[in-house]
């Protein structure tokens, strides 16, 4: 650790900056290929440009190989500056002690406004990375490629402290920089968050024992289990959770040469150091079903190799979830299909079972470190294997901010509606009779119902509600919820709407009700005609490529209050999340989580959630040649249960709809800076969003141990 200090242009002050750097080396090698070593094994992505994407989670060694071009990263974690810019660097090496040297770089700093550290790169984009350590404050990768033009370093800083000191280059005479690695005293501002800087270290796996012949293993929620073949090299040992927030994993069962019958999974209580109780009723299992994907959804895009977010190949995925108990019955399910019983299941020679585990953690629960053991019985034998929960010290809101709108075109059923809920999503359209209890259960929007009947297919609109009639839908609705009406269905580039669309903004506002449109800001749009100077469209809902071809126009009209949101449908471009079977997990996640947060989208839609085939059990294909396109929620009958089943893809966006909590959360107490930071360095656009599950982890823990560090300061 070192602390030197820095001139404050705007105060005339000195700022101390207290810093720890890491180095990484990445380099190309001479046909371009990405390779890189990791002191303490971390993943990166790096993106050589529009068409290549770096798969993450493989490492090199590089000393024997000759550098075609060489990059360093450096890893700094700080407090005491507002901005720090990385401007250029030179090809002349800046030498950090121990026998480190890096690149010169030339550095411009900007004073302190609040207790964190930006760290922006202005450098070429010719490899770019991310990547977080430290728990509580944001440690941004920063990538300098020696490709950049050369640029004078800021020696007179230098001549400020005495621990950072220029030095001629012996060859070419230009002023290197080294900084003494003696540790020096952290200035009296800084000694609580230097405390809490501390590295996120990858899980160690958690070993199992007993007598079975079958591999156990517990693993993120964040990766697919093959149905064959080994388990993913993934390890989620240890959960950690706010209260009133559902954290997942995964318990993977390998079968022996010999394979297994009747095999029974349980989690016991979890225990906290004093005796604290969290009953295991708080952690529902699921068996997760896998299904054949027999066509890629590559084909959508030309199975174009260099598409930068590529599906798996063809082959058999996990994605329906049979729970162990139905919650609409609060016992097993009855009389599944064959094949489909959750628990006491036989798995074959060479099979993988992975099983789902949600934990909720219900709101009384005691803030702390809990203890529970996974049990696997079966006729050959038992394993068990430990799992650790850490408790954070507050409390995820019942209704969610991010707000959702998922639509149902083949059943719009009370039990598609439950089922969205209890993933944090809210449904599209909502029986009226319940919307009391889904309140309860989290639902924070709803639409009105009333529809133009255009669309991208027939661009023709029929006038509007009146207003007595849309005051009448109204009615019964909370005006806490955010009421909405989805008045036509993507219309762009259709200006001869423009006129009847402004009457159907002009009576939806008169009651108060927002309209909704798939389609991106248009200028012909941004007044209804009222003289209120209100747009014509209130809730301005994009596919990502739409959001990328409007970044010109969205700040206008965000700044008029009208909000951003976001949508997906199909495969329609090569970059940015899908969801479709055989795309990562993170695809879901990202797009309302992190990329909503860092692109100031406020909502999420989705088309269908039960674009159901014959048996989308067995076929997931409906209308479409992608994997199931349009179906998050699956027919309860063949697992036995009385209402319906979720995906996993639909878990893996309630995940993203609390990672968007956790940022706003921090944005309400005021530490929008960090928050932001955080998001942005895992998923800042549509594009550069993090491929590696271990980042997603590290970014969660950081934000809830910070939500946990202002917690405490508040609490007496």
């Amino acid at each position: 650790m070192s602390c030197f200090e820095l001139p404050d242009d705007r105060h005339g002050e000195r700022q101390s900056l207290s810093f720890a750097w890491q180095v990484r080396h990445h380099w190309l090698d001479g046909h371009g290929h990405h390779h890189h070593s990791h002191e303490h094994g971390r993943h990166h992505s790096h993106e050589h440009g529009p068409h290549h994407s770096h798969e993450y989670g493989h490492h090199h060694s590089h000393e024997d190989s000759p550098h075609k071009h060489e990059n360093l990263h450096l890893q700094q974690v700080g407090h005491g500056l507002n901005d720090l810019h990385v401007r250029q660097q030179t090809s002349n090496p800046f030498c950090l002690g121990g026998g480190v040297t890096l690149p010169l770089l030339s550095l411009d700093y900007q004073s302190a406004q609040s207790n964190d550290l930006a760290i922006n790169s202005e450098i070429n984009n010719t490899v770019r990375g991310q990547n977080i350590y430290s728990p509580s404050h944001l440690a941004q990768t920063i990538i300098a490629s020696e490709q950049t033009a050369a640029a004078p370093l800021l020696a007179e800083q230098s001549a400020a402290n005495p621990q950072l000191r220029a030095v001629s280059h012996e060859s070419s005479g230009i002023p290197r920089v080294e900084i003494s690695p003696e540790k020096l005293t952290v200035p009296p501002p800084m000694q609580e968050a230097t405390a809490l800087m501390k590295p996120i270290e990858r899980q160690t796996p958690a070993v199992a024992s007993g007598d079975g012949p079958f591999k156990l293993a517990l693993l993120s929620d964040m990766v697919q289990v093959p149905m064959t073949g080994q388990l993913p090299d993934s390890p989620q040992s240890t959960l950690y959770a706010g209260i009133n927030d559902t954290q997942s994993l995964q318990i993977g069962i390998q079968a022996p040469t010999t394979g297994l019958t009747n095999v029974r999974v349980e989690v016991s209580d979890l225990v906290g150091r004093n005796g604290e109780k969290i009953a295991s009723n708080n952690i529902a299992l699921y068996r997760e079903h896998y299904v054949e994907v027999t066509k890629s959804s590559a084909a959508s895009m030309g199975n174009d190799p260099h598409a930068q977010n590529q599906p798996g190949k063809p082959g058999w995925y996990a994605d329906g979830l049979i729970p162990f108990i139905d919650p609409d019955t609060g016992k097993p399910p009855v009389n599944p299909k064959p094949g489909m019983i959750a628990n006491g299941f036989e798995l074959a020679v060479g099979k993988n079972q992975p099983i789902w585990a949600d934990l909720t953690v219900p709101p009384g629960t005691v803030p702390g470190d809990y203890n529970a053991m996974v049990t696997v019985n079966s006729d050959q034998g038992k394993q068990q294997i430990p799992l650790s929960v850490h408790v954070w010290n507050f409390s995820l809101p019942s209704k969610p901010a991010l707000y959702t709108a998922f639509n149902a075109t083949g059943d719009n059923s009370t039990a598609v509606q439950e089922q969205l809920l209890r993933n944090k999503i809210s449904p599209f359209k909502v029986d009226p009779g319940k919307v009391q209890t889904f309140k309860q259960m989290g639902l924070n929007a709803t639409n009105l119902g009333f529809y133009s009947g255009a669309d991208y297919e027939h661009p023709t609109m029929s006038g509007p509600p009146s207003v007595d009639s849309i005051n009448a839908a109204k009615k019964g609705i909370d005006s806490k919820l955010l009421t909405y009406d989805y008045s036509a269905d993507e219309i762009g580039g259709h200006p001869q709407l423009d006129q009847v669309m402004k009457q159907w903004a002009r009576n939806l506002h008169a009651d108060g009700v927002n309209n909704l449109v798939t389609m991106a800001p248009t200028p012909d749009l941004a007044d209804d005609g009222s003289g209120s100077g209100r747009s014509a469209v209130d809730i301005w809902t994009m596919l990502p490529v739409q959001y990328d071809n409007a970044k010109g126009t969205i700040p206008a009209f965000k700044q008029k209050g009208d909000q951003m949101w976001s949508y997906n449908t199909l495969v329609q471009d090569h970059y940015s999340p899908k969801w479709e079977i055989d795309y990562s997990l993170l695809n879901e996640r990202l797009q309302g989580g992190f990329i909503s947060q860092s692109l100031g989208l406020t909502g999420m839609l989705d088309w269908s959630v039960t674009n159901w085939s014959n048996d989308p059990w067995t076929n997931p294909y409906k209308g479409f040649n992608l994997p199931g396109e349009g179906a998050l929620v699956l027919p309860g009958q063949s697992a036995g249960l009385k209402g319906d089943a979720p995906t996993i893809r639909l878990k893996a966006l309630r995940d993203g709809v609390q990672d968007y909590e956790y940022v706003q959360m921090l944005k309400n107490r005021g530490d929008e800076a960090f928050a932001k930071r955080i998001s942005e360095s895992v998923g800042p656009d549509w594009t550069n969003w993090a491929r590696d599950p271990a980042a997603i982890e590290a970014a969660h823990r950081q934000l809830g141990e910070e939500l946990e560090r202002l917690q405490a300061k508040e609490s007496p």
